[in-house]
Parts: C-alpha cells; sequence; structure tokens
C-alpha cells in the first residue's frame, strides 16, 4: 500500500490519509502538491499543502494548514469560535518551535470555521 500511496501522490500531486494520531484520537491528513503554472517545466518551484483535521475534546474541532514554498512556510488554523482567543495565545510560542527548528514562518492567522 505505501508504494502504490507514493505512487498516487507522484501521477496526481495528492495524498490522503484517515486513521489515528494516538490511541482513540481521529486525524484526517492531506497533502497536496501545487503545480506550477507551466507544468511541463519540473524545474518550476512547487508548493506544497498540508491540512490536517482533528476532533480534539477540549477545543472541538479543529483545522490546521500549512503551505510551504520554498523555504517559506504559511499557517492557518480554523477552530470553532469559542476557543479562537486560546488558539491565537497560543501562537507566539508556536512561532517560537518553528523558528527554533530552523523554519521560516512567514504568516500566521487563526479563523473561525465558515
Amino acid at each position: 500500500p505505501v508504494l502504490e500511496q507514493q505512487l498516487h501522490f507522484l501521477a496526481c500531486g495528492e495524498f490522503s490519509w484517515r486513521g489515528e494520531a494516538w490511541p482513540g484520537q481521529a486525524l484526517q491528513l492531506r497533502l497536496a502538491q501545487d503545480r506550477a503554472p507551466s507544468s511541463d517545466d519540473d524545474d518550476q518551484p512547487r508548493s506544497f499543502q498540508l491540512t490536517l483535521r482533528m476532533h480534539l475534546p477540549r477545543l472541538g474541532e479543529v483545522e490546521a494548514q500549512l503551505r510551504v514554498f520554498k523555504d517559506d512556510v504559511g499557517l492557518r488554523i480554523g477552530g470553532e469560535r469559542p476557543v479562537l482567543a486560546e488558539l491565537s495565545r497560543a501562537l507566539p510560542r508556536l512561532a517560537e518551535s518553528f523558528q527554533c527548528a530552523g523554519i521560516n514562518l512567514q504568516s500566521v492567522a487563526v479563523n473561525a470555521h465558515e
């Protein structure tokens, strides 16, 4: 199955998975590769988007989208309105963790689910 998934990602530029992040905690993951406008040119930089969806006991439904282009990373976190303030308060610590890992976090946003 792993080889099939890798071949599918190479052919289609998308990979989806559902499973458990840890025992009892469901997780949906989607990885998508945005093709360059001129898809014939393999040297063109591509961006990748990783989307994680979980229903957490204290925070409810949370979705994180991480977009990577070259050395830059953008992060958007979506949550239920009652926990937006809590998610926002955690952003400085999250940004510091990215920086300590050598990841250039260009943008961060917290939004309510639509």
